[in-house]
């Protein structure tokens, strides 16, 4: 699944991606979450996760690395894809996407971070940064970036955000779930799949 359309072999030494056919622990992903984990179900190759604010928990996953994540070359994009359908969320935004940058200096690091309501995705660390979405349908996801400090947002192949990576502590990571406590959601999760790509050489 990975390797699909631009997800390619051989033009990076990795690509991770999670196809909502098992949960992400079983496909290498860490499992975090609160002291009452929110409850899951897979179904359909779906991954559905739904949480309640009391007691307050979160439950989302991780993946770390332990290789260069951002890319390297001049024309060399990141990518991040997800397809998912918000059925239920008390709060601002609950269920969220996230990437980490590779370190750039002493534990300075940059991160995109991309939160939802049943009709609207926010950048989680940039005010006022949102695009709406139509409520109760799957919606497929695609962050772009080509030096992990700016982003572009597009949903359902419609570029719908632009806006910049914000400093946090590391690691490099991968990350999504549902993880506001006090927050109550219902989420479908179908796929997430992140890779470095480059364009095609000439005649290939």
């Amino acid at each position: 699944m990975c390797y699909s359309g631009l997800f390619r072999p051989g033009r990076r030494p990795w690509c991770v991606d999670y196809e909502g056919d098992a949960f992400p622990e079983d496909q290498g992903w860490t499992r975090v979450h609160g002291s009452i984990p929110g409850e899951r179900w897979i179904d359909n190759g779906v991954l559905f996760i739904q949480k309640q604010p009391n007691p307050p928990t979160y439950e989302f996953y991780e993946m770390t690395f332990d290789h260069p994540v951002d890319p390297q070359g001049p024309q060399e994009t990141f990518l991040l894809r997800w397809r998912l359908k918000v059925d239920d969320v008390i709060g601002l935004d609950d269920p969220a996407v996230g990437v980490t940058s590779d370190s750039a200096g002493a534990n300075e690091y940059y991160r995109a971070s991309f939160g939802f309501s049943v009709d609207r995705v926010y950048s989680r660390f940039e005010h006022g940064v949102s695009a709406p979405i139509a409520p109760g349908v799957f919606h497929e996801y695609e962050m772009r970036s080509s030096d992990m400090r700016t982003y572009q947002l597009y949903v359902d192949s419609m570029l719908s955000m632009q806006g910049s990576f914000t400093e946090v502590f590391g690691p490099a990571r991968v990350t999504f779930g549902q993880g506001v406590e006090g927050a109550t959601s219902l989420a479908e999760w179908d796929y997430v799949r992140c890779a470095v790509v480059a364009p095609e050489p000439a005649g290939g």
